[in-house]
């Protein structure tokens, strides 16, 4: 089990705290996969791995870009509406426009 946690730790790209892993590995090794150890690695735990990857890769790589692609000075930027799909341990819902881009990029790197 324990090589298991760092496989998917490190998988994950330490986008998961170890206490959130633990929690999702023990509440998938006991309610989807009955105790099967091997099924908790080669399925549940590599589908939320790709999950998580795919999540942060979208909103770098295409969200981000969208976002400056059309975001304009000129034009009230503060009510620009942004979808950050990515979640935040800390809630940045009180930002708009640039200054929530500028606290997501900052909360992304410190977590």
């Amino acid at each position: 089990m324990q090589e298991i946690f760092y496989l998917y730790k490190n998988e994950m790209e330490d986008e998961i705290t170890d206490d959130e892993l633990l929690h999702l590995m023990k509440e998938q090794f006991e309610l989807i996969c009955f105790g099967d150890l091997e099924y908790l690695e080669s399925t549940c735990l590599a589908n939320f791995s790709q999950a998580v990857r795919i999540c942060l890769r979208d909103t770098f790589m295409k969200g981000l870009p969208e976002f400056f692609k059309w975001y304009d000075i000129r034009f009230e930027p503060q009510n620009t509406i942004l979808t950050l799909d990515y979640p935040l341990l800390k809630d940045i819902s009180s930002y708009t426009g640039i200054d929530k881009i500028y606290e997501f990029i900052r909360c992304v790197h410190a977590e």
